[in-house]
């Protein structure tokens, strides 16, 4: 019977306790299940599989009623107190009405005959696997939703649009009262939020969009509320005290004389630019930008061909100081007067009278956070190699190579032969140690324009693009294969590894990134099917 892909993939992830003490149900769920789940375990009486149920955890249980020892209803009423989410599923060639009343109270999520054929098995197992998949879902969802609640720094709350109640609500609401089933209207905050269903925010707003509640009197306290519809059920209600912010401003009114003093100071810089394009003020935050006085300054056409050293830019340079961009707002690359390559924000406003200001920011730090942060974003942390958002993008890249040029690209999908051992035995520093060693070894064995990521794990993927024939990538599986051969010492001990090896071409194999990237995988687990530390290329006979 061929089974759908969602539940397959749902069966991939599921792990199943099967209790029987018949030896020909045991066998035919053997063969049944276990090429298609995660993992399966076994048990002849309720004793044994309650022991099992406490140590592996499934996330299914199947169970015969009539065992020695203790029967599976018994059984089933223990695992349901310690962990009520696991869905149980009874098989018993039993025609009693009051045991199937009693497995009903229990909780028994579904109902198998007995004897009962590999497709009722299938479809049984695979309805309850999709539904554990959901509840998985749901729970990491409802995980992450308290997360990133808790990780708020001011009130937040998830509210029931229809209800008016509080559904969650992180820890700092707590503390103020707006615990989860608090109702809105009995709050401080009830005439904001009963201003926001007046104006109906959650059908008038798109993702991203809120709507603010300023200097809102609650606790004592001005706030800023903010109302967001997470859904078109569930709102975000957080808010800022802004009693502090209040008070400063009113403060920075009052000293208005005190704060221009300020800024003539800053540490961002300022200049003024006169009608006729001459600059008549910088302060010490703009002279400290760029390195030169007033006075260097003045003669605008040779300072800007000393800090802008491209062409391009020095025109638009040029026209900021000379007042002609009156609502510019640009980042340059500049070259400081120490010969330091900075970047700067320049931004320019018209004054009364005709002057033009220019502020300028040194955002040379900004700029190097960014290059780092979209490294990070693009590589695995622990071995710096491509991660799989960046081989994506690589592998699109080399499969439109290969159209124009006519050429072939290989994958090549390793899978660490023994790297379990490694981890469980010495630790998880060893085995990231491990790790690192093996993917500075895959850099040594490939071309610079080739791409070597890491998928997770101790998987890694090998692009190799612009190749004439095959034959090529068997030439490079074997340089991995050798290297990683090798023995390689961390700390006080020295490991063997090896790898698995799977080999794809493009566009022989497929025409999409993920499609090569599946048969290369598929290649790799036949190759650690047939005792690993070798390599295949992928063909079309199942596995």
């Amino acid at each position: 019977m061929p089974i759908p892909d969602d539940v397959s993939k749902a069966l991939e992830e599921t792990s199943i306790l099967f209790v029987e003490d018949d030896p020909v149900s045991t066998a035919l769920a053997r063969g049944t299940l276990a090429p298609r789940v995660k993992d399966i375990y076994f048990a002849e009486n309720g004793r044994d599989g309650l022991m099992a149920f406490v140590r592996f955890h499934p996330d299914l249980v199947i169970t015969d009623i009539r065992m020695p020892k203790m029967d599976g209803l018994a059984m089933a009423a223990s695992m349901r107190e310690m962990h009520p989410e696991t869905r149980i599923i009874v098989t018993t060639a039993l025609d009693n009405p009051e045991l199937m009343r009693q497995a009903i109270g229990i909780g028994i999520c579904s109902y198998l005959p007995k004897p009962f054929d590999q497709d009722e098995l299938m479809k049984v197992v695979g309805r309850a696997a999709v539904l554990t998949r959901h509840r998985k879902e749901l729970e990491k969802h409802k995980r992450l939703g308290e997360l990133l609640l808790n990780s708020l720094p001011n009130p937040a709350m998830l509210l029931d649009r229809d209800t008016g109640q509080v559904i969650s609500a992180n820890a700092f609401a707590a503390r103020l009262g707006l615990t989860p089933g608090t109702a809105m209207a009995a709050t401080p905050f009830a005439m904001a939020f009963a201003g926001s269903m007046q104006r109906g925010p959650a059908s008038g707003l798109h993702s991203g969009a809120h709507v603010d509640y300023r200097e809102m009197p609650a606790f004592e306290r001005l706030w800023d509320a903010t109302i967001d519809p997470i859904t078109d059920s569930v709102l975000l209600f957080s808010a800022v005290d802004i009693t502090e912010r209040q008070r400063m401003k009113e403060e920075l009114l009052r000293e208005k004389a005190f704060i221009a003093a300020i800024l003539e100071n800053a540490h961002d810089g300022f200049a003024v630019v006169a009608p006729e394009g001459r600059v008549t003020f910088i302060s010490p935050g703009m002279e400290r930008l760029f390195g030169y006085t007033l006075a260097e300054m003045s003669r605008l056409a040779p300072w800007t061909e000393s800090v802008i050293m491209d062409p391009a830019e020095q025109d638009l340079f040029f026209d900021v100081w000379r007042g002609k961009r009156t609502d510019a707002d640009r980042i340059f690359p500049i070259l400081h007067k120490t010969g330091e390559r900075r970047y700067c924000r320049l931004q320019t406003s018209s004054m009364p009278g005709g002057n033009v200001v220019i502020t300028g920011q040194d955002i040379t730090g900004i700029k190097l956070a960014e290059e780092r942060i979209r490294h990070m974003a693009l590589h695995d942390s622990l071995t710096g190699l491509p991660n799989r958002q960046l081989l994506q993008d690589r592998l699109r890249h080399a499969l439109a190579q290969d159209k124009r040029r006519d050429t072939l690209t290989a994958i090549l999908y390793i899978d660490l032969d023994r790297f379990k051992d490694i981890n469980d035995n010495y630790g998880h520093d060893v085995g990231d140690e491990v790790l690192k060693h093996t993917a500075e070894r895959l850099a040594r064995c490939v071309r610079e324009a080739d791409t070597v990521a890491r998928m997770g794990g101790d998987e890694f993927v090998i692009v190799l693009p612009g190749l004439t024939q095959g034959e090529e990538a068997s030439v490079v599986a074997e340089r991995v294969l050798e290297a990683l051969a090798q023995p390689l010492s961390v700390g006080n001990n020295v490991h063997v590894l090896g790898a698995s090896i799977g080999i794809a071409l493009h566009p022989r194999d497929g025409v999409y990134p993920d499609e090569i990237l599946r048969k290369a995988d598929r290649a790799m687990y036949e190759t650690k099917k047939s005792g690993g530390m070798d390599c295949r290329f992928y063909t079309d006979q199942p596995a």
